[in-house]
């Protein structure tokens, strides 16, 4: 997808006999083919993607990517984090630090938006909570060499209502032995841009309402239904929010799996599916341009799923079902 227009550029479907029946190590598979394809048609210049370990290492390792930066999405960035300080706040000794969780996931989100591609910056904002955390809002020096101050306005307009952590206290320093960590302040590059996968994890879920995961398809049937899914949210993709006849938008209530909560989402205009007659037209077109019957033997693509042999029929240990021997 790219960034910019939330459009769908290319659609890789992979089998998994590609890579030796390891269903883990399909979504790396796509990835190189699809990166490599478009490197051949446009230049480009940055990649964001979810926290893939295997994908992360191929950017990193790979000299074919040098040029192309790597972001990595913000919110799974915050949720790892979240994840360990959730972790040590639900031990009764860091009991106190259980309703700071929310806020110091606001606050990564905030540090990675107004850093301005600065790493250091980002390191700087981002350990700063350590010092507000026990009401201390004005400190000698950042980690990037200038005055530390809070970047908030004044607190006793604000509604606090949780109780600010005692420094050094258990629970203080556990949360600093998380922030602090050498392995997470080396992963902080990845979030200086502030970027998210948000459009595109909505284009997955639009995928299902043509490819259902408790159906299954054949090779050609499946890729067939990922071109359709494309077409389709392309072409709606930018399709104008509705409002009432008096210009009132409308919302309607949406519910959060993440966060457990209802929240208001604004509603589009119904699609039209207005591409379907010319989609039609060429369908019916290319079969009167082709020679042959309807039955007649497709002559399968290199990439074709049917190529991939699954078994040596002269294994011994092959047997019916068998992913003893793949190639």
């Amino acid at each position: 997808m790219d960034e910019s227009t939330s459009k769908i550029l290319h659609v890789e479907v992979v089998d998994v006999r590609e890579v030796g029946g390891k269903s883990p190590n399909m979504e790396k598979l796509a990835f190189e083919k699809g990166l490599d394809f478009l490197m051949k048609e446009i230049k480009v210049t940055q990649i964001v993607t979810d926290g893939h370990t295997q994908i992360k290492a191929l950017l990193k390792n790979c000299s074919m990517y040098d040029d192309v930066s790597h972001q990595i999405d913000i919110w799974h960035g915050a949720k790892n984090v979240v994840k360990k300080i959730a972790k040590v706040a639900n031990t009764k000794e860091n009991s106190d630090l259980r309703l700071w969780v929310p806020a110091i996931r606001n606050h990564f989100w905030y540090s990675s938006r107004t850093c301005g591609g600065n790493v250091l910056k980002l390191k700087s904002v981002w350990l700063s909570l350590l010092h507000h955390i026990v009401n201390e809002h004005d400190w000698i020096l950042s980690v990037d060499g200038s005055v530390g101050k809070c970047d908030h306005g004044d607190l006793a307009q604000c509604d606090q209502n949780k109780a600010w952590l005692q420094k050094g206290s258990s629970a203080h320093n556990a949360l600093r032995a998380i922030m602090v960590k050498k392995q997470f302040l080396n992963t902080l590059p990845y979030y200086k841009d502030f970027k998210h996968t948000g459009s595109l994890e909505s284009f997955h879920n639009h995928m299902l309402m043509y490819a259902s995961k408790r159906s299954s398809y054949s090779y050609h049937g499946f890729v067939t239904r990922m071109y359709l899914a494309a077409i389709d949210h392309n072409y709606h993709s930018d399709r104008a929010y509705d409002s009432t006849a008096d210009g009132r938008p409308i919302y309607r209530a949406k519910f959060s799996k993440r966060s457990k909560q209802w929240a208001p989402q604004r509603v589009k205009v119904d699609k039209d599916f207005g591409y379907l007659p010319d989609l039609m037209r060429k369908i019916f077109l290319a079969r009167q341009e082709n020679e042959g019957h309807l039955s007649q033997r497709v002559l399968l693509t290199e990439g074709d799923s049917q190529n991939i042999v699954t078994k040596h029929s002269h294994c011994p240990k092959a047997k019916r079902g068998s992913p003893t021997c793949r190639v």
